[in-house]
């Protein structure tokens, strides 16, 4: 596809055309006119503030919990790199980059025993995508232990949100604009390094037991109220399967890809399990996943 967009000199680096499959967790998906990679912060405002919103900018992380269509993503799409993935702490406070997995924060906590943060090791993806959906897993979220938030908007000017500002609830927030999270406050908490070293061996094991390892983005929808996603999909007995893609038969919220799947395949199929689920329990089951790109 040729690139018509004006984009300005950047320190970082600009892909054009690029194959978002090669980074989603799902392996399918279409090509992103342009991924920009800042090289700092500084360098992030520069580019926002030199387009003034006059292209469509799509943010991602590690890609882990979306679905980018076949027919890609117009635009810039924005990814964070290495110089956003600093974790440092002082007496009160851990700070982290917005491109730090929540492995890393996890393993931060553990080397100096701050407790809390074990959840975190459960959940793929960068913090902030969590920060922008309230991750949470195994009893905690991200609302019960962030102190502020540090982000651009689309026009490149910098504002720190408080955590009662985000208006978080179950999986979402509430801000109405749309941000790049650059860095999080989180609270610190000391906790001993055994209790915590035990706690991420246990999400671990969990996981190995209860979740595929095979090319999956994660859970699909959002638990409703007094249920369990999975539980009813199951429940539906119905095949689900599209194409090469499949919900996984040992955790059935999470769908898995064959080669040759395409995100044509994956979308069919979320609908597939939302129409089932609808049927039997009358119930509409909200995607978690969320879907980028050009219908």
């Amino acid at each position: 596809m040729k690139i018509t967009y004006d984009l300005p000199s950047i320190k970082g680096e600009y892909k054009f055309d690029f194959d978002c499959s090669k980074i989603s967790w799902l392996r399918v998906g279409g090509r992103a006119d342009v991924l920009f990679s800042p090289y700092d912060e500084e360098d992030l405002q520069h580019f926002l503030q030199q387009i003034c919103g006059k292209i469509p900018i799509t943010i991602i992380g590690l890609a882990s919990n979306i679905l980018i269509r076949d027919k890609g993503i117009r635009g810039v799409t924005i990814r964070l790199g290495k110089r956003f993935r600093e974790v440092t702490m002082d007496d009160s406070t851990v700070t982290v980059g917005c491109a730090a997995s929540g492995l890393q924060l996890a393993n931060f906590g553990l080397e100096n025993s701050i407790a809390d943060f074990e959840f975190f090791s459960g959940i793929p993806g960068t913090i902030g995508g969590m920060l922008v959906m309230n991750a949470g897993a195994f009893g905690n979220d991200v609302s019960k232990m962030l102190k502020s938030a540090t982000c651009l908007n689309l026009m490149g000017q910098k504002k720190v949100i408080n955590v009662e500002e985000f208006g978080y609830s179950y999986r979402s927030n509430s801000l109405k604009e749309q941000h790049i999270f650059v860095k999080a406050l989180f609270h610190r908490k000391h906790g001993a390094y055994e209790e915590i070293a035990r706690k991420i061996q246990e999400i671990g094991n969990t996981r190995k037991i209860t979740q595929p390892s095979a090319r999956t983005a994660g859970s699909t929808f959002k638990n409703p109220t007094n249920h369990k996603a999975w539980a009813l999909i199951k429940a539906c007995n119905t095949q689900m399967r599209v194409g090469n893609a499949y919900f996984s038969s040992l955790h059935s919220n999470f769908i898995v890809t064959e080669d040759g799947a395409t995100a044509t395949d994956v979308e069919a199929l979320i609908s597939l399990a939302k129409n089932a689920v609808k049927d039997k329990f009358n119930i509409m089951l909200k995607e978690e996943i969320v879907i980028l790109g050009e219908e």
